[in-house]
């Protein structure tokens, strides 16, 4: 009996030790690494933007320097655990930052969602897998708007940086004879957001632009 006993107790435990190993593996094939999640992690990028103003007839092109930080998680109202983001900005990178706006974000098993300017976007689904879409818009009133994955799990560069493993993601891609609507992330694996586009102009038949506004945020630093 303690022979049977004892068998049973070594069988049991390697049951277990599989199930959490394959657990394990599933966990990190989801792609999960990509969403910026940790307390402390935080990016910096230099941005780029252009103002198109018909009425006044302008372009005005402007750069500043922005910042993410993940200051802390806490519980938010429906009781899930969530991430606050603050954001600051300097005109030149030799300026102390100033705090603009705080964001917030989620991650759990199925999403990567993110609060900005008191609207709620699905940034990510889990597992990540190229060409997989979503409604971007779920937990917003901004109607319908697909999302999806792009160049999965492949090598990335911006910049001075380079990355192993990275997740594009496009938001949107529309245009005809007198609008372009554009926009994309990269995510980079343990890092985050590494890279965002964004295009949304009107625009004559000869494609000169009328009207809309544009930016790029290109990576200056980040912290694991």
């Amino acid at each position: 009996m303690k022979r049977i006993h004892s068998i049973l107790i070594v069988l049991f435990a390697v049951l277990i030790f599989n199930a959490c190993k394959k657990e394990k593996l599933v966990e990190l094939n989801a792609g999960y690494g990509y969403a910026q999640y940790k307390p402390g992690q935080y990016t910096e990028f230099s941005v780029d933007s252009i103002v198109y103003d018909e009425f006044n007839q302008t372009v005005d092109t402007y750069r500043y320097f922005l910042k993410e930080l993940i200051a802390e998680s806490f519980v938010d109202h429906a009781g899930l655990s969530a991430l606050r983001i603050e954001r600051y900005q300097r005109a030149q990178d030799t300026a102390q930052w100033a705090i603009t706006d705080v964001w917030t974000s989620n991650l759990n098993a199925a999403t990567f969602e993110k609060t900005e300017n008191n609207e709620r976007f699905v940034k990510m689904v889990f597992p990540v897998k190229d060409g997989k879409s979503w409604n971007g818009n779920s937990f917003n009133t901004l109607g319908f708007q697909e999302y999806k994955f792009d160049e999965v799990d492949v090598p990335y560069s911006t910049g001075n940086f380079a990355f192993d493993s990275s997740a594009t993601v496009v938001q949107i891609d529309e245009f005809n004879l007198i609008l372009r609507d554009y926009s994309v992330e990269v995510y980079a694996k343990n890092v985050g957001l590494v890279f965002k586009e964004f295009i949304s102009v009107k625009t004559l038949t000869n494609g000169v632009i009328k009207s809309g506004v544009s930016y790029r945020y290109k990576l200056k630093g980040y912290s694991l």
